[in-house]
């Protein structure tokens, strides 16, 4: 529960923004980390950045979105620390450029395009949740529901080989290793990228 409405874990939503990791930018979006083919000043340029930093600053955009901001203290004075461009790429003229350079990587919600690379929200709504088992695909190793043989994810009929049972918990929790065509986060021993839908050499 938030306040007194449920939660739908489904349906959960988070910013999308960008950030630099090292010496490559990168998309986020909640659990997702994709690095993406710009340079440190368009990244800069565009300037849509994760601002909630630490959780001693989420009061502070509480009482801004609630219209209290005279409550805030003077370090958070200026609206555009709050101006929904510059907190979500989404609300960003520049999103389209950022999701034509992510293309089949990310999808239109949260929930799917986290399960791609093994990330499954419902897991934070409960035990139930994190204990649920799912079964990889054998190629992909996305998620996929044993009722229908063919991956969603990369188009493969997995009958050929044993798809893999492991909890929500355990999956987010593997240890994950760079796409060999566009470097986004991917599970060990994956044949084909979940997000690019790239071949790997093993």
């Amino acid at each position: 529960m938030t306040g007194h409405q449920p939660i739908a874990p489904d349906e959960v939503d988070v910013p999308q923004y960008l950030t630099v990791r090292g010496a490559q930018p990168v998309f986020v979006w909640g659990e997702l980390c994709l690095p993406i083919a710009l340079t440190h000043l368009q990244a800069r340029a565009i300037g849509v950045r994760g601002r909630i930093s630490a959780s001693s600053q989420l009061g502070r955009y509480a009482l801004f979105a609630l219209g209290r901001s005279t409550e805030i203290d003077s370090s958070f004075t200026d609206p555009a620390t709050f101006d929904p461009a510059v907190l979500d790429l989404r609300g960003s003229p520049h999103a389209e450029q950022v999701h034509g350079l992510l293309g089949p990587r990310i999808g239109d919600r949260y929930l799917e395009t986290a399960l791609r690379y093994g990330f499954d929200v419902r897991r934070f709504c409960g035990r139930v949740h994190r204990d649920r088992e799912l079964l990889l695909c054998p190629y992909c190793r996305a998620p996929f529901d044993a009722i229908d043989p063919i991956c969603p994810t990369c188009g493969l009929d997995t009958r050929d080989d044993a798809p893999t049972e492991i909890t929500a918990q355990q999956l987010a929790d593997e240890p994950r290793v760079p796409c060999q065509a566009c470097a986004s986060p991917i599970l060990d021993l994956t044949l084909i990228c979940p997000g690019c839908r790239s071949r790997q050499m093993r």
